[in-house]
């Protein structure tokens, strides 16, 4: 099933709560474990477009309901399809831009742990859909994963959301409070991953004109 392609210069608005809201449901309803929820599904769109190059539509969108390109979407209707489609690429469209010239606009929807009054920042989901965009695009980074300032940026996201972490590793992230230092670096390593991949678009003159990416995405 063929697909729009994100295009970063059309005049996208953000989603409202509702939106999202119905995003969320539509998505709980696919009887699949891969699907995903709109927290992971922030970091999966966060991953796409940190990486060297958008993936066409048909091999991204189709991950988000836990499927691969050549499945059908698992909504009972094609008009329920249109309707995620239309809100995933608006939802990207709204983290492209806070990922544009100003990074302190970046806010990642990460999860809240709560143990009585205490609370923490708890990115593991969000990290865990993050990683789901850098396998589908492994090729791309395959040559970068062990530069000094790649892998360093990476091991907050890995920590959080990998699912097959040495003991040791495992280890740091044991408890609510490590989750939460954990991940209040995450957004230092998305700012440090743009301007290893894509360092003008933290240029704000740059970055005020998304038209040069449209063509690549």
């Amino acid at each position: 099933m063929k697909h729009p392609q994100y295009n970063p210069a059309l005049p996208n608005e953000p989603l409202s709560d509702a939106e999202v809201d119905q995003l969320d449901s539509l998505l709980a309803k696919v009887d699949s474990d891969a699907v995903l929820d709109v927290e992971s599904l922030d970091g999966y769109l966060t991953g796409l477009l940190v990486s060297p190059q958008l993936p066409a539509s048909d091999v991204w969108l189709s991950r988000i309901w836990g499927g691969d390109e050549d499945s059908e979407p698992p909504f009972p209707s094609g008009k329920q399809t249109k309707k995620v489609v239309q809100l995933a690429l608006r939802m990207m469209a709204g983290t492209d831009r806070q990922l544009r010239g100003d990074m302190s606009r970046f806010e990642p929807w990460f999860g809240v742990a709560e143990s009585g009054p205490e609370e923490w920042v708890d990115a593991q989901v969000w990290c865990a859909g993050f990683l789901l965009a850098l396998d589908l695009c492994a090729d791309q980074w395959q040559h970068d994963w062990d530069l000094p300032e790649v892998a360093l940026a990476l091991r907050p996201i890995v920590l959080l959301g990998g699912d097959e972490l040495a003991p040791e590793d495992s280890a740091l992230v044991a408890t609510p409070a490590q989750r939460d230092e954990w991940s209040r670096q995450v957004p230092d390593s998305i700012e440090a991953l743009l301007r290893h991949w894509h360092p003008t678009r933290l240029d704000p003159a740059v970055a005020a004109d998304p038209s040069d990416d449209a063509a690549d995405a």
